[in-house]
């Protein structure tokens, strides 16, 4: 499968957007290079949103992008998103529009109202700072366990406090693909690996900076020395930053890594029918892509 145009996102769940960073670049070898927000300030979710809708109707050639959030909770195990309640999200879809009502009003797609409040609606499944609900448990999707076979356990998307958390992102996240697919009126895109990607102009993957590093055989806790990062992206058949690139963060090393990891990896046909995957993971949980 050919794609002309790859871009990654660093992606963020604070309040305020975070440190959201935006790497691209092009079919080959040229090394990828930081994409700066159009409108002279820093990213946020709401611009960044703006920025790939005009990208994706305005693409002419096969384009690829990958986002570093879980795109849903654990389902398979369970056969549920939340266990035993009884407004648990029946699909997908659902549970995208589901985290999206209940963050109704929070502003630049933020997620706190799901997780900030033990009051929330499924609160009891989460563990958040302030209390750990009573059906908390840190259940994995199928494939975060593929990845821990592989290469490094990613955290359960249940868990939205600590320095590793991926909960506040991935719910974050889930509203800002609700929004994307709803704008989607011309089948400009597609979501891997819950729609089929051939024949469509923009494919939307999740990926997991961490495993690209370690696949490189680099240490992730180095991610914002150049030397480590030019590594990386020679593994990726990519060539290296140019010198003139400014001082690097975990969040821009993880863009650029990942960005060239996918434009390497998604030349191989077998990444994208991971013999791990079955067909309750490719409907309700989604696929890390490059997880085996």
């Amino acid at each position: 499968m050919k794609f002309s145009r790859f871009i990654a996102v660093d992606w963020s769940g604070a309040k305020n957007s975070g440190n959201i960073c935006v790497a691209e670049c092009s079919f080959g070898s040229i090394a990828p290079y930081l994409v700066p927000c159009p409108e002279g300030t820093r990213w946020t979710r709401t611009r960044l949103m703006s920025w790939l809708q005009t990208n994706f109707e305005a693409s002419k050639t096969k384009l690829v992008a990958g986002f570093d959030f879980a795109f849903a909770f654990p389902y398979c195990e369970k056969k549920a998103y939340f266990p035993g309640h009884p407004d648990s999200p029946s699909g997908l879809r659902d549970l995208w529009a589901t985290v999206d009502l209940v963050c109704k009003g929070s502003p630049d797609f933020y997620g706190g109202p799901f997780y900030s409040n033990e009051e929330a609606p499924f609160a009891d499944y989460l563990c958040y700072q302030t209390y750990t609900g009573s059906f908390f448990s840190s259940g994995h999707r199928l494939t975060e366990r593929a990845c821990a076979e592989q290469a490094t356990p990613p955290t359960s998307v249940y868990k939205c406090v600590g320095p590793d958390q991926v909960g506040p992102g991935s719910i974050a996240g889930m509203r800002f693909l609700h929004a994307l697919t709803l704008t989607n009126k011309k089948n400009l895109l597609s979501i891997w690996p819950f729609e089929d990607v051939m024949g469509i102009g923009v494919t939307i993957v999740e990926v997991f900076p961490r495993l690209f590093f370690l696949l490189a055989g680099c240490n992730p806790k180095q991610s914002s020395n150049p030397e480590i990062v030019n590594i990386a992206l020679k593994y990726y058949g990519s060539e290296p930053l140019d010198a003139t690139v400014e001082s690097l963060t975990e969040d821009k090393s993880d863009a650029l890594v990942s960005v060239a990891a996918l434009r390497n990896l998604s030349i191989n046909e077998a990444i994208w029918k991971p013999k791990s995957m079955t067909e309750c993971a490719k409907t309700y949980e989604g696929w890390i892509f490059g997880v085996r």
